[in-house]
């Protein structure tokens, strides 16, 4: 947040779903979760986040233009206002974003290599999870650091 007004922005074209956008932007996020970074999609109707729909939820945030955008950029992030104009919020099952320059790619929290341009498509029901009912994942877990503990 104490460095937004530093932060450069990307002119961006990008397909997703048959649309396209183009701008110039300082954040951009593809996901299919329904918190990162302890900001939670599943109080936001705008996400309306369903992990196996086949879509990914795709947040922007474009450049401010001057210090009072800047401020009300901030003000709506310290919120989760994600009704605000200087958000595009969509759902996309693909999408290719393209640069004219490079940009500094993170994946799931891991520097991923500089690209100009990436397509990045949701593969429905790719792979399938078998738990035995809500909090199994958790339970292996603890039953795991247990163990651990008891060696």
């Amino acid at each position: 947040m104490k460095s937004l007004g530093s932060i450069h922005s990307y002119h961006l074209k990008i397909d997703c779903d048959g649309k396209r956008l183009e701008g110039d932007y300082i954040f951009g996020m593809v996901t299919n979760s329904t918190s990162v970074g302890g900001f939670h999609f599943r109080k936001q109707a705008l996400f309306d986040v369903k992990l196996d729909d086949g879509k990914f939820e795709v947040a922007l945030i474009q450049m401010p233009k001057n210090a009072w955008e800047t401020q009300q950029i901030i003000h709506d992030l310290l919120h989760q206002n994600l009704n605000s104009p200087y958000f595009q919020i969509l759902k996309a099952s693909q999408l290719t974003i393209a640069s004219d320059q490079e940009i500094p790619w993170t994946l799931d929290g891991e520097y991923g290599g500089s690209v100009k341009e990436v397509t990045i498509q949701n593969h429905r029901h790719a792979i399938r999870i078998y738990g035995d009912g809500p909090g199994w994942f958790r339970r292996k877990l603890d039953n795991r650091a247990e163990e651990k503990r008891e060696k």
